[in-house]
Formats: C-alpha cells, sequence, structure tokens
C-alpha cells in the first residue's frame, strides 16, 4: 500500500474530514436539539440567525470535547462561523404546506378508513405547526463536498396522515418522504419492479406517467398487502397497471428476476440506518443485474461511504498514523449504525491494497467522487492479508477484522476496548 500525498492534498483531506465529522455529529442532534431549546413558536417561522447560533455552538462544543478533539490539529482547524458559512448557507428552507396538499397522492388517496382487525397497523395524524423544524431531504455531498443535510421549516398548521405498525412510524406524507422518492419517480418507465410496498405512494405516482406501462410490486407482509388491495389500490385512476407478488426481497433480488424487467426501485427499509445494511447486502446481487435499480436513500448511503473514505485517507495520509491507531478509530455515526463501522473496515482494507497518488485538491475530488470507487468498496470483501502484509500488519489488521462478526442476516459487533476499560 502506498498514498503518496503532496502538503496541499493532504490538507484538503484533513480540511474536508475535519468539516464532515462536525457537521455528522452536529446532524444527529440538530433537530432534537433545536426543538428543546424551543426556537420555534406558532406565531412565526425560526429565523436562519437561530439556527446559526444553535450550530456554532454545537460545532465548538464537538472541537473541544467531540470526536474530532482527538486529530484535529491547530493547523487544521476551521472556525465554528465559517464552517456554518460554507456548508450551512441554506440549511433551512421553508415548506409551503399548500404544495404539500397539491400532491397528487396527498389530493387524491385518502388514508382515513384505512384498518384491518387485529393487526397491530393504525391510521393516525401527526400535528405539525407552524415553525416545526423536520427533517427536508437526507446527508448528501454537494459539488464543492460539503455534507449538507437540509431541514424544512413549516409555514401553516399541517396534520400528517400517517400509518404505523407497532407503536412506529411506518409511513407519513411528508417532503421528506417526496422528496428522496422524486429521482426514482423520474427514472422509471416502462414495465417496473418495485419492492416494497408501504402506503403505496412510489407506486401510485409512477402509474401517473404515460411512459410506465405496468408495475410488479413485491411484498412479503400479507396484511400490507390486504391494506393496500383493500383500501388503496381502488382509488388509483391506472389500477389496471398494478401487479403484486407476495415474495421476499432477499431471495427474489437477482439476475434471473429482476432483469425481466425495464427498471426495478427498492424500498423496503425504514430509514437510513437499518437501510444500510440491507443495502451493502444488495451490492453483491446486483452485479448480477443488467437494468437500471435504485434504492431508496442511497445518496445517503453513499455519503456514508464517503464520510468513512475521508475518515480511512485522514488516518493514513494526514496523520500518517501506525495501523494499530487506524484499527481502533470508531467512525463518529458508528455507534448509532453498526453498518458504518463495516463501511470504515472496508475502505481500510481497499486502502491497504492500493497505490494512490494524491497531488492536488483535484486528486482528492476526482477520488471520493468516483462511483466505481465507491462501489468497489461497497464489494470489498475481507481477504488474506497474510499474502500481501508482514507479521506486524497482519497482526494490527485482524483487530479490524475481529471487531465485526459477519453472518448471513445482519452486522453483529462486539463491545470495543473503550467500553472494557471503563467496566475496569
Amino acid at each position: 500500500m502506498s498514498i503518496n500525498k503532496t502538503k496541499e492534498a493532504a490538507s484538503y483531506i484533513s480540511k474536508l474530514y475535519w468539516r464532515t465529522s462536525n457537521l455528522m455529529l452536529a446532524n444527529q442532534g440538530i433537530i432534537e436539539e433545536l426543538r428543546r431549546d424551543t426556537l420555534y413558536s406558532n406565531d412565526k417561522v425560526i429565523s436562519k440567525n437561530s439556527i446559526e447560533d444553535k450550530l456554532v455552538g454545537i460545532f465548538k462544543n464537538n472541537l473541544s470535547h467531540g470526536f474530532m478533539s482527538r486529530f484535529t490539529q491547530g493547523s487544521d482547524k476551521v472556525s465554528p462561523h465559517q464552517l456554518y458559512k460554507e456548508s450551512y448557507e441554506s440549511f433551512s428552507k421553508v415548506l409551503k404546506v399548500d404544495d404539500i396538499k397539491d400532491n397528487p397522492y396527498v389530493k387524491n388517496i385518502d388514508l382515513k378508513n384505512v384498518s384491518i382487525k387485529k393487526s397491530k397497523i393504525e391510521y393516525t395524524t401527526i400535528s405539525l405547526r407552524k415553525g416545526e423544524i423536520t427533517p427536508s431531504d437526507i446527508e448528501r455531498y454537494d459539488e464543492k463536498f460539503n455534507l449538507n443535510y437540509i431541514v424544512g421549516i413549516y409555514d401553516e398548521n399541517y396534520d400528517s396522515p400517517t400509518l404505523t405498525e407497532n407503536g412506529q412510524t411506518w409511513m407519513n406524507l411528508v417532503p421528506s418522504e417526496f422528496e428522496t422518492m422524486d429521482k426514482p419517480i423520474e427514472n422509471a418507465f416502462g414495465n417496473v419492479l418495485v419492492f416494497g410496498l408501504g402506503l403505496g405512494y412510489y407506486q401510485y405516482m409512477i402509474s401517473l406517467k404515460n411512459n410506465v406501462e405496468k408495475i410488479t410490486i413485491v411484498e412479503k407482509n400479507p396484511i400490507v398487502i390486504r391494506l393496500f388491495e383493500d383500501f388503496i389500490l381502488p382509488q388509483f385512476e391506472f389500477k389496471d397497471k398494478i401487479s403484486i407478488i407476495k415474495g421476499d426481497l432477499f431471495k427474489l433480488f437477482s439476475g434471473d428476476f429482476v432483469n425481466k424487467f425495464d427498471y426495478c426501485f427498492i424500498d423496503t427499509w425504514f430509514g437510513r440506518n437499518d437501510g444500510l445494511t440491507s443495502y451493502l447486502k444488495l451490492r453483491k446481487p446486483s452485479k448480477e443485474i443488467h437494468i437500471k435499480v435504485d434504492y431508496w436513500l442511497e445518496d445517503g448511503f453513499k455519503a456514508t461511504v464517503v464520510s468513512n473514505m475521508l475518515l480511512a485517507l485522514y488516518m493514513f495520509a494526514c496523520l500518517e498514523e501506525p495501523i494499530e491507531k487506524i484499527a481502533d478509530v470508531t467512525p463518529p455515526d458508528a455507534l448509532q449504525n453498526p453498518a458504518s463501522d463495516m463501511i470504515y473496515l472496508k475502505c481500510v482494507n481497499y486502502f491497504l491494497t492500493k497505490n494512490i497518488d494524491l497531488l492536488t485538491e483535484k486528486d482528492v475530488q476526482d477520488l471520493i467522487s468516483n462511483d466505481s470507487v465507491i462501489h468497489e468498496i461497497i464489494y470489498f470483501e475481507q481477504f488474506d492479508i497474510s499474502t500481501v502484509f508482514d507479521k506486524s500488519v497482519v497482526s494490527s489488521t485482524n483487530k479490524l477484522h475481529s471487531s465485526l462478526n459477519h453472518n448471513e442476516n445482519e452486522y453483529k459487533w462486539k463491545k470495543n476496548k473503550k467500553k472494557k476499560k471503563k467496566k475496569r
């Protein structure tokens, strides 16, 4: 392994990584922080100055006590105000309730009578107040490699139609649901395969497209299928386009089945945390598939890969840490999402097998924005490093492997060293 870098490239990696890590940590609790401090009111929309003040405070705290306090060197520091200016100038946007109510699904599909006796699926509404803060989109990198996380602020009170299962929100009609499906709706054409049913929002929206001829839905939950067929599908204008198969994503997601269609969309997870694990499992069989496949929240999953690439590059190229130190690092969001730790493992192993020249900022940009590199990391399997590296590196790198125990259904991880030390 060799990462040949200049001071210019190393400084740029450090800047990107410092900024990304702080934004990631801030995003994890930003909405809760803002709500807890009751910065919004029923009388007016929250001001951007209030958001900036709160964010700057969070960034300062991260720098002093957070994850980055272990690594950030004086020359690499960016002021919290500069960080806000570079990354959060478009942090918030106003969500117009009239636009939400004008959505075709919201206008035409009535969910009030949706119910199935003896099931744990229930219809309710979530009351969102004027000035309420809500996620509007997922984390994603922009063209300047800022990790952006946009929140929306409602301009009027809004009762969001919601279905819950076992008390957990299954789907509700809010802008974040709409906006994260805009691209897959645009991409759908011809004979479409959809894994996952939910409230049928995506299926309804693509059924309105003239260039969509047929929609085959795969759903494993019979109660969800019954709910959709009894209450929602009869309200579709183009219900004849729809057919449903009771089946499991992981059993049917193969070239033999999927390649019969023109386009495929997958949405079987509640959110980014549980979705990342499923996404990693699906990328391997996707090699057999020759049609366009979109995954709900995929931009967020790719942002997780890029964030972990920056962490690995920062350790290798900037701090020039020995492999033992690199093996002991826990990514900022790994405690909430163990699959992210698996991605960090893949990034480290990937860089251990490559010779990379990073001489300019553009070289760094080209590396972390390269879809083929991102996919190669996702596909990356554990390997026998003893045939490549000396014993000291093998011993240290094995710490990375031993911290994770992969089985067919999930990534399990053992307690890290820090927790053990605390118990002592």
